[in-house]
């Protein structure tokens, strides 16, 4: 398809395209008029890298752009619960959140909290998130505030180390063995961690 646009002021943001330029059979059936605002982004998900006050959360994310009821025309990003707990927000601001429905989807108020902005920068798949400092909870490079933190898998752990050592006397004919180890054993269940060191020994001899 050729697009050709003509544009010129509206409303200081607005462009207007015109339909005779496009390489197709029903341009009259062709809805551009969305595309006509500055950073207009088609409705639907996208997979997204969030990146929070120039921070990059390690995984990505599925991002929904939704119609807001107020403007049929416009589109305007979903961020849903399992996208919010991730920004850090301190407990008691996050209680406090309002949640508007679109669909099946639960999307944050974009009036929640002032001064919160999101941008999309689909060129670089990424969702840019401006969040006043006073809004989170601490965090570093180094180190993610606990909403970020991964409990894991359930699973158990042993470290050891054994040392054997076996002495026989040509003489007498009588031998000696020793056996001694030493580690660690553990398990992770959910949040909790649980270690144990352990040691033990086994001498004989012979004579």
């Amino acid at each position: 398809m050729l697009l050709s646009a003509s544009p010129y002021s509206v409303s200081g943001k607005d462009i207007e395209f015109n339909t005779d330029f496009l390489d197709v059979k029903n341009r009259d059936n062709v809805n551009i008029a969305q595309f006509s605002r500055k950073g207009f982004i088609l409705p639907g998900v996208y997979l997204l890298q969030i990146k929070i006050n120039g921070q990059t959360l390690p995984q990505e994310f599925p991002v929904s752009w939704v119609i807001p009821e107020h403007d049929p025309q416009g589109s305007e990003v979903c961020a849903e619960p399992e996208l919010v707990t991730q920004l850090g927000i301190k407990p008691e601001l996050a209680e406090k959140l309002v949640w508007i429905t679109h669909g099946e989807r639960q999307c944050l108020a974009p009036d929640s909290l002032k001064g919160m902005d999101f941008q999309a920068d689909l060129g670089h798949s990424t969702l840019l998130v401006n969040l006043p400092q006073a809004y989170m909870e601490y965090s570093d490079v180094d180190w993610d505030p606990p909403a970020r933190w991964d409990n894991g898998i359930p699973g158990i752990i042993l470290d050891y180390n054994i040392n054997n050592q076996l002495r026989h006397d040509q003489e007498s004919g009588s031998e000696e063995q020793s056996i001694s180890g030493n580690g660690t054993l553990g398990a992770n269940l959910g949040a909790w961690r649980l270690r144990a060191d352990w040691q033990a020994s086994y001498d004989h001899r012979d004579r």
